[in-house]
């Protein structure tokens, strides 16, 4: 279940497009100050991609969050199911339990959205203004 998600493209993508916005000139001055390829990325990288980063780290929670099929395929086990299933498989017998499911489902991700807005904002900015550039 979490192995295909680890090579989602876009989230790569936008990952990629923020650490292309750091300028060169700031890593070739850190290498001439000395430090090496992982001081860069951590003490240079990291903090100047992090609006990317987060970015990400947002939409991936929302994606798996809300998978369906994959866990229709690879999950035979209903005590393995995520939330996302048994909302999907709910009947119209208990609406009132339903609808606690469903909110309790709603308010992790809206938490991680509402945290993560500006960062969300900033990186969809930052990629958009490197795609009119090019």
């Amino acid at each position: 279940m979490i192995l295909p998600g680890i090579f989602s493209a876009f989230i790569v993508f936008i990952v990629y497009v923020s650490f292309q916005k750091i300028p060169e000139e700031v890593l070739e001055a850190a290498r001439i100050d000395g430090s090496g390829e992982w001081q860069i990325l951590w003490k240079i990288g990291i903090p100047m991609a992090k609006e990317g980063i987060l970015s990400a780290l947002v939409l991936s929670f929302l994606e798996y969050w809300n998978l369906i099929e994959q866990p229709m395929t690879f999950l035979q086990t209903k005590s393995k199911w995520p939330l996302s299933m048994y909302l999907s498989a709910a009947s119209n017998i208990d609406i009132g339990l339903n609808f606690c499911v469903a909110i309790l489902a709603l308010i992790p991700a809206a938490l991680v959205f509402a945290a993560g807005q500006k960062y969300l904002q900033s990186g969809f900015e930052t990629m958009m203004q490197e795609e009119k550039e090019k």
